[in-house]
C-alpha cells in the first residue's frame, strides 16, 4: 500500500493511494448427487477450479473530523486484475476468461480523531528522565 495525504482544511486529509497484491478464486461445481459412497469414488460429481491473479486497486479517499472524537471516512476507486490460468486438480486448463475490474466505494466512520494543530502536544521524556 502506497499513499500521499495532504491536510485539507482544519480536520480534513485527503490521500490518492494504490494497493497492489494478488489473490485466487475458487469454483465448485457439481454435475451430480452420487447414489451411494461408491459411486461417488468411481464417478466424481464434484469439481473444484481455482484462478490466481495480480491486481491493484487506485483511489481516492477523504476523512473527515466530523466531532472531536467522530471521524467519517469515504474512498472511491477502481480494482484492476491480471488472472492467471484457470486449474483443476493441480494442473492448467483451458477455461473462460475473466474480467476482473471494477469500481470501488467504501464507507468508514472511526471513533478517534485527527488531531488539531492548535492543541498542544505533550513532550516526550529525555533519555533518563521520568516524567510525572
Amino acid at each position: 500500500m502506497v499513499e500521499f495525504a495532504r491536510q485539507a482544511g482544519k480536520g480534513a486529509v485527503i490521500a490518492v493511494g494504490t494497493v497492489l497484491g494478488g489473490g485466487g478464486l475458487d469454483l465448485t461445481a457439481r454435475a451430480r448427487y452420487p447414489v451411494d459412497f461408491a459411486d461417488s469414488l468411481t464417478t466424481p460429481a464434484v469439481s473444484r477450479f481455482s484462478l490466481g491473479f495480480f491486481g491493484g486497486l487506485a483511489y481516492l479517499r477523504l476523512q473527515i473530523q466530523a466531532l472531536h472524537w467522530l471521524a467519517v471516512e469515504g474512498w472511491a476507486g477502481y480494482f484492476l486484475a491480471f488472472p492467471g490460468q484457470w486449474e483443476e486438480g493441480g494442473r492448467e486448463i483451458a477455461g473462460p476468461k475473466l474480467d476482473l475490474r471494477a469500481p470501488f466505494f467504501g464507507l468508514r466512520i472511526s471513533f478517534g480523531g485527527i488531531g488539531s494543530p492548535d492543541e498542544p502536544q505533550p513532550e516526550a521524556p529525555t533519555p533518563g528522565e521520568e516524567k510525572e
